[in-house]
C-alpha cells in the first residue's frame, strides 16, 4: 500500500519535516528568553528581611531563591554565548 503525500510547492526534494529543527530552535530560544526574563525579575525583587518596600510581603523572595535565579541566569548566559 502506497500513500501519496501532497506536493510541496517550495521544494519537493526536501523531506516532509525538514523545517522541524528550525521550529525547535525557535521554541527553545523563546523558552530560554522567558526563563531569563523571569530570573532577572526575581533578582529585582526585594529580600524577605528588607524593610520599607512598597511591594506586598508576598513578593519578597529569600536569598536562596535569588541565588537560584542568578545561577539560572548564568547558565542561560553560557547558552547564549555558545550560539
Amino acid at each position: 500500500m502506497h500513500v501519496n503525500l501532497p506536493e510541496r510547492p517550495w521544494g519537493a526534494h526536501l523531506p516532509p519535516f525538514a523545517d522541524a529543527p528550525q521550529q525547535l530552535a525557535t521554541s527553545s530560544f523563546l523558552l530560554f528568553l522567558l526563563a531569563g526574563i523571569i530570573s532577572v525579575a526575581f533578582l529585582l525583587l526585594p529580600l524577605q528581611d528588607e524593610l520599607g518596600s512598597q511591594l506586598p510581603h508576598v513578593l519578597h523572595v529569600s536569598l536562596g531563591q535569588k541565588l537560584v535565579a542568578a545561577y539560572v541566569l548564568g547558565l542561560l548566559t553560557m547558552v547564549f554565548l555558545r550560539t
